[in-house]
């Protein structure tokens, strides 16, 4: 089982308004403490697999993400049934205050599952090796949490400028080295395709840059994908199996649908 620990921070700012490397005590972000807990036992229920097909709306299941919120922190508890016999657990410590992505948005839940079901089926000492990019980065977590699994190769890009700062500034919080740029994907030339890629993006610009999203995936390489409503998820599907991006699973999670999906040409 991987864990994966999310506590909110806070980083200070110097007088120009850049990120100082240092963090200071948390004060504030958008990421509130809660009362509550949420413990669900393994194994969830399975969830439809290797097709394109999406049910209408009110059909629809919402399928448990296991979550134990601990005080400020939440801890993702991440099961696989491909996943190594070792229990993992990766500390990640993240500012969100100014970008999206404190780990509580049911769309970066649903894309912290699924990268680490992704992860947890790799052998630790094969991840090195891998490549991968975080599309819409926001504050860097998946990026950060790719990075603290273990993947050796991970960029990350943004169109927002304070969504880059804030991403840099979480990574020298963390103690890990990134390659983050401020770009649109539409634009971004790279010189290698990645083995794993995850897009957290809205649903009319996800639909917009999906080509220019696959074309940065090896063949054989994961996408994780959400920021999809689950209105627009049969579209959505469409959208990617047009592309040669083959769905191998779906989850919905309180309104909104995420795709683990695997390029075929």
């Amino acid at each position: 089982m991987l864990k994966v620990r999310i506590t909110p921070a806070t980083t200070e700012t110097r007088s120009d308004g850049a990120y100082l490397d240092e963090p200071i005590p948390f004060e504030s972000s958008f990421f509130w403490p809660s009362q509550w807990k949420l413990q669900i036992p393994f194994p969830f229920p399975e969830i439809s697999s290797g097709s394109s097909t999406i049910p209408v709306e009110d059909e629809l299941a919402e399928i448990p993400i296991l979550i134990v919120e601990e005080g400020i922190s939440r801890l993702f508890l991440i099961d696989s049934s491909n996943a190594q016999n070792t229990d993992e657990t990766i500390e990640l410590s993240i500012d969100s205050h100014f970008a999206f992505g404190d780990g509580k948005h049911p769309t970066t839940e649903l894309c912290i599952h699924l990268l680490g079901k992704i992860i947890a089926s790799i052998h630790p000492k094969k991840r090195n090796s891998l490549s991968f990019m975080d599309v819409g980065t926001g504050s860097g977590v998946l990026a950060i949490m790719a990075k603290k699994c273990g993947i050796g190769k991970v960029d990350a890009i943004d169109i927002v400028e304070d969504a880059v700062r804030c991403a840099k500034a979480n990574m020298h919080l963390n103690e890990c080295e990134l390659n983050i740029q401020h770009c649109d994907v539409a634009t971004f030339i790279s010189e290698k395709e990645y083995d794993i890629i995850t897009a957290n993006i809205v649903t009319d610009v996800f639909l917009k840059n999906t080509a220019s999203i696959a074309r940065l995936l090896k063949k054989g390489g994961y996408l994780i994908a959400s920021g999809i409503s689950t209105g627009s998820a049969s579209s959505a599907s469409t959208c990617f199996t047009t592309r040669g991006l083959a769905i191998q699973e779906t989850l919905f999670w309180r309104g909104w649908s995420g795709f683990i999906m695997q390029k075929t040409c």
